[in-house]
């Protein structure tokens, strides 16, 4: 024990990534908050596989080579790449070094899976959010995987309380606040929402004021404006701060994740409606949809299908105190998230003892 002890006194974990924005900004400077952990920033811009297939591997293996620079003989030294999804690909390393990555989606395509496969053996471990996620990598023969539930990073003591934070923005408290947080990408299926809300009665309809928030991406703002014009709404087509996201999360009622079969992973914005005990809709085919249904945290429709969306909005609406009787909220806190990655890391060396 004394020489664990001693190794964990020279450990160094470099975080690697090449995104230092958003969600990627708040995650690795959770995990820079632990004394033996450095950021390893390489800016490098990831050819899509669509654009050019052997570029595609090229530039894995460039990024990969940054990350991995004068830290692979070193035996206290581990590489954490933080966002492995961009990385396992690259099949080509060399074999059982120090690497733990974090996977925050399982892939759809039979080749990724196989990639992955493949690519698990040369690492020590993956790291995933959930035990959905984890089940889903066993069934693809992946054995070396440990959970890590992804918390919530903001601090919502920073800001108004919801009916505070609902009056400086000029919302009539009675209004039901339905939410749609993120990027207007198409594989978080915002038009399955803007679609659902024509087949919602119409005495519910008048009660609700839909908030969309956040990048604005495939579906532009003349779209969502022209589908909301016959009901309540609120968009902000921009990047938000910290301040501003945590706002649009706690002045709402019902959180929609109304993505396609194509999204795979678990949410930000789930995790924050979790942490403040506000219910959730998503589909049930994905593995945000069995998280909801494991912990009651509200109702699941089917994937892609706007009319069974409505009528789960409708459903949730009309029991929605009726959610979160278990303590699942309590799981999603930083010093869980940090108590699981330090003891991650230090199994390391516990395991060469």
């Amino acid at each position: 024990m004394d020489r664990i002890n001693d190794k964990e006194g020279k450990m160094k974990v470099f975080l690697c990534d090449n995104e230092i924005q958003g969600h990627h900004k708040l995650y690795f400077s959770a995990l820079l908050e632990l004394k033996y952990t450095r950021l390893k920033y390489v800016k490098l811009d990831l050819i899509s596989i669509k654009k050019n297939f052997f570029k595609y591997f090229l530039s894995r293996k460039k990024l990969i080579k940054e990350f991995l620079e004068n830290d692979v003989e070193d035996n206290n030294t581990i590489t954490h790449f933080l966002t492995l999804d961009f990385i396992y690909p690259y099949i080509f390393l060399k074999k059982n070094l120090n690497i733990v990555g974090t996977l925050h989606h399982t892939p759809k395509n039979l080749i990724k899976k196989i990639l992955l496969k493949v690519f698990s053996k040369k690492i020590k471990l993956i790291v995933v959010h959930s035990e959905i996620l984890k089940e889903n990598l066993k069934k693809m023969g992946i054995e070396n995987v440990k959970v890590v539930n992804c918390s919530s990073f903001y601090d919502y003591s920073k800001i108004n309380t919801r009916n505070k934070s609902r009056i400086k923005n000029k919302i009539d408290d009675k209004k039901i606040i339905l939410s749609c947080l993120g990027g207007t990408r198409k594989d978080k299926g915002l038009n399955i929402l803007l679609e659902s809300l024509k087949y919602i009665n119409k005495d519910i309809k008048e009660k609700l004021l839909i908030n969309i928030v956040g990048k604005e991406e495939e579906f532009k703002i003349e779209y969502i404006k022209k589908e909301l014009k016959n009901i309540s709404h609120r968009i902000i087509l921009k990047e938000v701060s910290d301040d501003e996201f945590m706002e649009n999360v706690i002045i709402t009622d019902l959180m929609i994740m109304p993505y396609l079969k194509s999204f795979g992973g678990v949410s930000g914005p789930m995790t924050e409606a979790i942490v403040n005990k506000i219910p959730c809709i998503a589909p049930k085919e994905l593995e945000i949809g069995k998280i909801i249904v494991e912990n009651n945290i509200g109702e699941i429709f089917t994937c892609e299908d706007p009319i069974d969306l409505a009528r789960v909005i409708e459903k949730t609406i009309s029991k929605i105190s009726k959610y979160y009787n278990t303590n699942y909220y309590k799981e999603l806190t930083k010093e869980n998230f940090l108590k699981k990655y330090d003891e991650i890391y230090k199994s390391f060396y516990e395991k060469e003892e």
